[in-house]
């Protein structure tokens, strides 16, 4: 992703850790507004 997606709206699911985390890390870094469905609490 090299541009920046103000407005959009990204929803992941197990966000916990693995692939999950680091989509929802990388959706929120480029301007997306995200949704997350986590098993464990992190920092969400």
């Amino acid at each position: 992703m090299d541009r920046k997606y103000e407005g959009s709206f990204a929803v992941v699911t197990g966000a916990s850790r693995g692939i999950g985390f680091e989509l929802s890390l990388q959706f929120a870094q480029h301007g997306f507004d995200v949704l997350v469905a986590a098993e464990d609490e992190r920092w969400f």
